[in-house]
């Protein structure tokens, strides 16, 4: 059952660097094979981004995981972050 991540960044924030090997197209990050899991398992993925000086506001980041079930039904989720952009240190 192979777990797909996909984490779409919102304007004003770049890709920098992940915790896990990823694919990137316009803003979309894709972990394509997480490990299978098994039900109530997790597994953290970090990455980070860089934030534009010109983007002062909240910035909406969003997930979604899919997968299959060993029946081989898909299930999925997902979930939204807001990043609260204050300001730049110089």
């Amino acid at each position: 059952n192979p777990v797909k991540v996909v984490d779409t960044l919102p304007a004003g924030m770049s890709f920098v660097i992940s915790s896990l090997e990823m694919e990137i197209s316009e803003g979309q990050i894709t972990w394509s094979h997480i490990g299978p899991l098994v039900a109530g398992e997790s597994k953290v993925i970090w990455l980070v981004a860089h934030i534009e000086e010109e983007a002062v506001c909240v910035l909406n980041n969003s997930v979604n995981v899919t997968g299959a079930l060993p029946t081989g039904d898909d299930v999925h989720n997902c979930g939204t972050a807001q990043v609260i952009v204050i300001g730049v240190i110089v």
